[in-house]
């Protein structure tokens, strides 16, 4: 009787809770960018533990206010030299000399690998210090590591940008090579042709991409997305993967269309031989903390195709064209 009746009721809680949150908000909006980002996300959630709506919306209205510029961050031009004999290696497949079709294959197999064999590495104390936030390439502030599983998370990522930044200079050499072929846009003309994963409309947008690409037309290439999508989808039925969620799914996703990332999950699972050639599309295309080529490019975050991204498009149409093995 004693315990029950000192104990505060549910409206003593709620104000003191409701005082402590104001606090927080407080101080946070006498820091800015990095710091004070932090600081509401950690009010916001202690306020969904406790159930405070108000306090929800009011933390989520200056979290949504914070822009790309609070954050004062710094661009990086980072240069990394190939070895020599690297090079060669990579490259002596696929000089004009060599078949098309050999040529081909060997750009198909070139891709960051993903997923290595074995344990991750250890990290050093100061590496798991100094990877306190996880920032987008847009700059936006995607959440905070607070775990060692989270931390393990982060550095996963950032290797495989960094093994992402690395292939794609190879990539940009190996395209520039074989594309440049007089038998190049011949022979992947015939594969398209033959190939069931794209539409008539598909196939006729993938020839001007290519043919743009030769060119120079990176926007052109870049418009080719939703073909790029389509085809994935067209995969994924073929190889029996799940393309709509399940009835169990949270929330309104249950049975719709999953969504590009979500098919790319589901034909990891379904084609495990080729789960690194996924991961690749998936860091390339959709993932917020890889490249993310498709929702930055769709959703206005980007307007303009560069060289690099196109060449990953065209890296990738190419790789569809070439059956699973």
């Amino acid at each position: 009787m004693l315990l029950e009746s000192t104990a505060p009721d549910n409206e003593t809680r709620k104000a003191v809770m409701s005082a402590e949150l104001d606090r927080l908000i407080s101080e946070a909006d006498e820091h800015a960018g990095l710091v004070k980002d932090q600081l509401l996300r950690e009010a916001q959630q202690l306020a969904r533990t406790r159930g405070l709506s108000d306090h929800i919306r009011a933390i989520g209205v200056r979290l949504a206010q914070l822009e790309v510029a609070d954050f004062d961050l710094r661009e990086h031009d980072i240069h990394i030299e190939i070895p020599g004999e690297v090079y060669r290696s990579v490259m002596a497949p696929l000089e004009v000399g060599q078949p098309v079709e050999e040529s081909l294959r060997r750009l198909v197999g070139l891709f960051p690998p993903f997923e290595p064999a074995g344990e991750s590495r250890e990290r050093s104390i100061v590496e798991l210090i100094a990877s306190p936030v996880q920032i987008s390439r847009q700059g936006l502030v995607t959440r905070a590591p607070s775990s060692a599983d989270e931390l393990r998370d982060y550095w996963e990522r950032h290797d495989e940008d960094t093994l992402s930044q690395f292939y794609v200079g190879f990539l940009d050499a190996a395209l520039q090579k074989v594309v440049t072929r007089d038998d190049f846009l011949e022979f992947v003309f015939l594969l398209l042709d033959g190939c069931d994963l794209f539409s008539a409309k598909g196939k006729e947008r993938v020839r001007r991409a290519l043919a743009a690409y030769i060119v120079g037309e990176w926007d052109v290439v870049l418009d080719t997305l939703p073909t790029v999508e389509a085809a994935i989808r067209e995969m994924a039925r073929q190889q029996g993967a799940l393309t709509v969620n399940p009835a169990g799914s949270s929330g309104s996703m249950a049975n719709q269309q999953k969504l590009l990332g979500g098919l790319l999950e589901s034909l990891m699972n379904s084609v495990p031989s080729c789960r690194r050639l996924f991961r690749y599309w998936e860091f390339m295309l959709v993932d917020q903390l890889g490249w993310n080529i498709r929702n930055n490019y769709l959703h206005g975050l980007a307007e303009e195709g560069t060289r690099a991204t196109a060449g990953v498009l065209v890296h990738i149409f190419i790789q569809l064209l070439v059956p699973l093995r």
